[in-house]
């Protein structure tokens, strides 16, 4: 009979120790998000740790035809917009009407010398005051920007000096800056964590190619790079092709627990050392 007591006791608590090791798996009590593993099983993980998608689209503020297509997506996402464009303010208003986060994207200098350049290009040979006047007029024109991306830029961001006038400027704001990485020679990380501002750098660009079974296969990359546990910044543009490509994946993405943020969300995570 002790022994049969004995017994029902140790199965009791196996059984304690069992729901108490459930109650933490499965992030019960406490903020958790279920997960798809790369492998196909589901999985919990506390809320603040589970990785995310940064999604940018570029190039705002020659139209407003993709907005309304933009926002119906229904995730979190960052419009990047031209500065002196003859819509960059009417995008800002709607990204505001619509909660919709704005950054500023920054034309700088490219080492092509053959491309146009936006107006108020931000060039090497510029001094600091310089610098910081063009800036001026360009977050004028984007009165809701929380941050900076790069336009082009190749040359400008390979420049030390140049980077850091750009980022001590940025400081003064209060802003964060996201490296395009348009070149691999990039100095950006250096540059920020020198000045001291939060600093992001993109992962993957989902459309240089302006095609609809590329943009899934880039989108299928970034769905493996979080599923396997990283953050990711991708980056896109304002074309109606990428839009309705977004439309197609992002639902499912949504269903494997995969968790869209702005970017300056992202860049919170971990200010000055996002990469």
């Amino acid at each position: 009979m002790q022994r049969r007591a004995i017994l029902i006791a140790a199965i009791a608590l196996a059984a304690v120790s069992l729901i108490i090791f459930v109650f933490k798996l499965t992030g019960a009590g406490k903020k958790a998000a279920k997960i798809q593993h790369p492998e196909g099983a589901y999985i919990y993980v506390p809320v603040e740790k589970v990785p995310a998608v940064a999604l940018v689209l570029d190039d705002f503020g020659y139209t407003k035809k993709n907005l309304k297509e933009v926002n119906s997506l229904g995730i979190p996402i960052t419009l990047a917009v031209l500065p002196n464009t003859p819509y960059s303010k009417a995008v800002c208003s709607f990204a505001d009407k619509n909660g919709m986060e704005v950054i500023l994207h920054m034309p700088m200098e490219p080492e092509r010398e053959d491309v146009a350049l936006e107006k108020d290009t931000l060039l090497v040979e510029m001094d600091p005051k310089s610098v910081s006047d063009v800036i001026n007029r360009a977050f004028e024109s984007v009165p809701s920007a929380k941050g900076m991306n790069n336009h082009m830029g190749s040359k400008a961001t390979g420049d030390n000096e140049f980077m850091t006038a750009v980022l001590k400027d940025l400081k003064k704001r209060d802003m964060f800056f996201l490296d395009s990485r348009t070149s691999k020679d990039t100095v950006c990380k250096q540059a920020a964590l020198k000045v001291g501002i939060a600093y992001l750098g993109r992962d993957v660009f989902i459309d240089n190619k302006l095609d609809p079974e590329s943009i899934k296969r880039q989108m299928h990359k970034v769905e493996k790079m979080v599923l396997e546990g990283s953050d990711v910044i991708a980056i896109g543009h304002d074309r109606a092709m990428t839009v309705k490509v977004l439309k197609e994946v992002v639902p499912e993405m949504k269903k494997k627990g995969i968790k869209f943020v702005t970017l300056s969300e992202m860049a919170g995570k971990d200010v000055g050392s996002r990469d």
